[in-house]
């Protein structure tokens, strides 16, 4: 339970770290995605995923349908603009669903690639690849 905290902190306070030097430097940038890519940056140098990150990033996960719907509802008191602008809407909906299903499918291809049965695996590890016990 306390590794689950301490990486739902570890989380918190990147989240926080970014929306403080978005604020400070006024960039166009929200701080939440600065704070996202400070993690990757903190992963990419120590080239671990400690536990407690992953318990706690597979707990936001798991629940990330919680942080969509409050924003998806808004939508229904926007009535007004929104059927000002639905052209315009729908169709950024549409590139960016596209756009996410091809990037997807074309990181699934180089994944798959790479892990193909003949090939000679890079490292063979012991245990799961890149996780760090606490």
């Amino acid at each position: 339970m306390l590794t689950l905290l301490f990486g739902l902190l570890k989380l918190a306070a990147l989240l926080i770290l970014g929306e403080v030097i978005a604020d400070i430097l006024s960039l166009p940038i929200p701080g939440s995605i600065i704070g996202m890519l400070l993690f990757l940056c903190l992963l990419t140098i120590t080239g671990k995923i400690r536990s407690s990150s992953r318990r706690g990033s597979e707990l936001l996960i798991a629940n990330l349908i919680l942080f969509i719907l409050p924003s998806a509802t808004g939508v229904f008191f926007l009535e007004q603009r929104f059927s000002e602008q639905w052209l315009s809407i729908a169709t950024i909906l549409i590139v960016g669903t596209l756009l996410s299903v091809l990037t997807s499918f074309l990181l699934f291809m180089a994944v798959s690639t790479i892990n193909k049965p003949g090939n000679k695996p890079v490292n063979k590890p012991v245990n799961k690849p890149g996780i760090e016990h606490d």
